[in-house]
């Protein structure tokens, strides 16, 4: 936006216009574009899809079990590397080689849950 100010005061100081009058037109042409450009523009780049990032793209993902999981330890495979798992419903355990699901994550700690909770 400044860009285009910046190359309307060129513009303008090579048609013969005095320095004040290169900056008012710079000034002038930097805002209306800020006004008038740049919030379409914002609209048109923020509108695509927004991507989960970090743990947040974890969630819903399969996982699979290394060590035993319960309620005080527990390790799975997610997506390549090994995360610390618990049990998202209490009372549950998973033995290794069990598929599961993750259902949040806190810290360090993937919250997992098996394929189909009806089934246990």
């Amino acid at each position: 936006m400044l860009g285009g100010g910046a190359l309307a005061a060129a513009g303008a100081a090579a048609v013969g216009a005095e320095v004040w009058q290169s900056a008012l037109v710079f000034a002038i042409v930097s805002i209306a574009l800020l006004l008038l450009v740049r919030p379409p523009l914002k609209r048109h780049y923020m509108s695509g899809p927004v991507h989960a990032m970090n743990a947040d793209a974890l969630l819903g993902t399969r996982a699979e079990v290394i060590e035993h999981v319960n309620a005080d330890s527990g390790l799975v495979r997610i997506d390549g590397g090994e995360w610390s798992a618990r049990p998202a419903r209490p009372g549950l355990t998973f033995t290794p080689g069990e598929k599961l699901v993750v259902e949040r994550i806190d810290g360090p700690i993937a919250f997992v849950d098996s394929d189909n909770p009806e089934g246990n």
